[in-house]
């Protein structure tokens, strides 16, 4: 019987490169061990958006007539206030919160940011000895130009802010008849400056470059008012939780080795 015929064998052959050729024959595609530095732009989105938390505690004190606020800005970073005096950058009001979780690494990778809303949420527990002592807690959104006179929030002050159309006000009774207060509330930078389109955020006075804030900032304000002669305490847990736009990215240093 006739003998099958093989089917020829097919060899891989590297492609013809004139160059290498020139060089002296073929070369090898992979690196050099020889280390390179190079910058190259950042594989991350032109915009990225994330939702960060952070949460600090604030042990209230006084009696009727002796009000205590604390401030966390609404639409920056970079600055905190603490009973209307300025305070240094991370954390927020008290001095005792941590700094956001990742926000190093997203302020190096990105140049600027704008802030779409915040989000505050207070858990309050009268702490006085007395079941009678009894205090009103408040919250509310404002902009810059309240901030000047907080120092001097006094009971007519207390009673007008309470008729603002974003503030939420609580009763905080005695701790033996009191199992806590839960106040929650958001507000959106568009909305607390009247703004009719979200595109506006994009505007220059309610963004900022990594390390300052907007030129236009608003806050929130926390005001504790005891209605008691005797000395009331109490303790509030305070999350805030910032939707943040990053954008601008900037250019990374690569090494390779």
């Amino acid at each position: 019987m006739p003998k099958s015929k093989r089917a020829p064998i097919k060899r891989a052959v590297q492609p013809y490169n004139k160059k290498q050729k020139a060089n002296g024959g073929y070369q090898s595609s992979r690196p050099s061990a020889t280390s390179l530095t190079r910058t190259v732009e950042q594989v991350f989105p032109d915009i990225l958006k994330t939702r960060m938390k952070n949460e600090f505690i604030i042990n209230w004190t006084g009696a009727a007539g002796a009000t205590n606020a604390f401030v966390v800005t609404g639409n920056g970073l970079h600055l905190s206030i603490s009973g209307g005096v300025l305070s240094g950058a991370f954390p927020l009001a008290t001095g005792t919160a941590s700094p956001f979780y990742g926000i190093p690494t997203l302020t190096s990778l990105y140049g600027n940011y704008r802030i779409i809303c915040t989000t505050l949420k207070l858990i309050t527990q009268n702490t006085s000895a007395a079941v009678a002592d009894s205090a009103q807690l408040m919250m509310f959104p404002c902009t810059g130009g309240f901030i000047a006179g907080l120092p001097n929030i006094n009971a007519l002050v207390v009673n007008s802010v309470a008729e603002y159309p974003y503030t939420y006000r609580s009763y905080i009774s005695g701790q033996t008849i009191n199992k806590g207060v839960t106040m929650s509330r958001c507000m959106h930078t568009t909305k607390i400056f009247g703004l009719r389109f979200p595109s506006l955020l994009e505007d220059s006075n309610y963004s900022s470059q990594i390390g300052a804030n907007p030129p236009l900032p608003w806050y929130w304000v926390m005001v504790w008012f005891p209605t008691t002669a005797n000395n009331t305490t109490a303790s509030t847990i305070a999350h805030v939780e910032y939707e943040i736009e990053w954008y601008g990215r900037n250019l990374l240093t690569v090494g390779s080795v």
